[in-house]
């Protein structure tokens, strides 16, 4: 009998025991998961509409920032929001909402010309930027809120604006203005800090320097004072993160740390963009009586008024080629590009390589860059190279005109007198660029 007993009492012990854990697990979660949900979403939408002038958020775009970080402010009401970027003047409301996808989450679930900008497929890229619309919560609070993009899994962080959307984005405009940098340099507690700045693609790369040295890189965002990283640069413990900007001095200060101050500095004939503009001598060849003959043209470079292209002007009245400006290096990149439309096609100026063999393309990433030449260069007339700017695949040394049909395919050589530069469709072997 006492045996049956013990028997009973050992198959009713684990029953005890699972009643035990029920017991213990309701103490912790004494509501039900769907209110406690609920409760989250209900508070952040508090905390979002809770901002009176909006937030600012830092928005890293591409896998791996890859693209860098841009300013974006976003103000709420409970139903819709209010964008605004850097990237463009205007201004765009739509609706967002909160929901749950293995927790909360935030969304932009309907069609903004801002905030979904740069995750829309365009001709040019067929991808977008890989950029996100959809972000999970991850905390929320009057001071910040930060979000994880569920398409790149990058960290977008928003902080409350203190003054109006149009007046935080001016002074960030400022900021890119000013800021011209290739890198800089500084001690932080005897240990240099060296940093690599890609303006461009908004990166830096730094290399942190005593016995032994540490590299490494990260994304950034420029805001209305100067820079914030997207990731901190630990230098003996110290976050590196918030930098202040002094154009006059180019110095960037870190608000993270005291006494951490470093100098910019800028490549060798570093050009701004609104010097390049003025008039020309152009050099090039062109086959006269079946040798390579110097051809020199008179022509101009007139802002395009975008801060960011020239307008290669005196070629012909037909076209105006269009050369982009790299910030980070100060130079211009004349690429493949279209320059009309002729009987069904599109007339391309295409990226040529006649010394490695006559090869063209009409890739919009090909063509060749403006060097300066430091040598015949004066304060007053600089002087530029042209160089192949380092398309893989074909080594540009010359341009042609060719066109192409609606399809993207291949249709002939362009010969055309009206759309003829000195007789020809052809510009051998650029030579130079020299101010006058």
């Amino acid at each position: 009998m006492k045996n049956n007993i013990l028997k009973l009492l050992l198959l009713l012990l684990p029953l005890f025991v699972f009643q035990s854990c029920m017991k213990d697990q309701e103490d912790v979660f004494n509501e039900p998961s769907s209110l406690r949900m609920q409760n989250t979403l209900d508070k952040t939408r508090k905390v979002l509409e809770g901002s009176d002038k909006g937030w600012i958020m830092d928005y890293y775009v591409g896998d791996n920032q890859q693209y860098g970080g841009y300013a974006f402010t976003v103000k709420f009401d409970s139903l819709t929001c209010t964008a605004s970027s850097e990237l463009s003047a205007d201004t765009a409301t739509s609706y967002y909402k909160l929901t749950t996808d293995d927790g909360p989450v935030l969304t932009f679930d309907t069609y903004n010309t801002v905030l979904h900008a740069l995750a829309t497929p365009s001709a040019d890229n067929y991808e977008g930027f890989h950029a996100d619309y959809e972000f999970i919560i991850l905390s929320a609070d009057a001071n910040e809120v930060v979000l994880q993009g569920k398409k790149t899994g990058s960290i977008m962080k928003m902080h409350p604006l203190t003054e109006t959307p149009s007046a935080y984005l001016n002074s960030v405009q400022s900021t890119i203005g000013n800021f011209v940098i290739n890198g800089a340099s500084g001690v932080v507690d005897k240990t240099n800090l060296d940093i690599l700045v890609n303006i461009d693609n908004r990166q830096i790369v730094y290399s942190i320097s005593n016995d032994s040295t540490i590299t490494g890189s990260t994304a950034f965002t420029i805001t209305d004072k100067g820079v914030r990283l997207y990731e901190p640069i630990i230098v003996n413990g110290q976050k590196l993160q918030n930098f202040i900007f002094d154009a006059e001095n180019t110095t960037l200060t870190c608000t993270d740390a005291s006494n951490v101050t470093l100098k910019g500095t800028l490549p060798v004939g570093y050009i701004k963009y609104s010097d390049y503009a003025g008039d020309y001598s152009f050099t090039y060849s062109l086959p006269v009586s079946g040798k390579q003959t110097k051809q020199m043209m008179d022509v101009k470079l007139t802002p395009s008024g975008d801060g960011t292209t020239y307008k290669l002007d005196g070629l012909n009245s037909k076209f105006s080629p269009v050369l982009k400006y790299n910030k980070s290096k100060g130079n211009l990149e004349l690429n493949s590009q279209v320059i009309g439309d002729y009987q069904g096609s599109k007339i391309w100026l295409c990226a040529w390589g006649v010394a490695a063999g006559g090869s063209l393309t009409w890739n919009p990433s090909a063509g060749m860059v403006l060097k300066y030449n430091q040598s015949l260069s004066t304060p007053e007339k600089p002087a530029f190279d042209w160089t192949s700017n380092g398309y893989t695949g074909l080594t540009s040394d010359s341009f042609i005109m060719w066109l192409i049909d609606s399809n993207n395919a291949s249709v002939g050589s362009f010969v055309n007198p009206s759309w003829a530069v000195n007789g020809s469709n052809r510009f051998y072997y650029l030579k130079s660029l020299i101010k006058k």
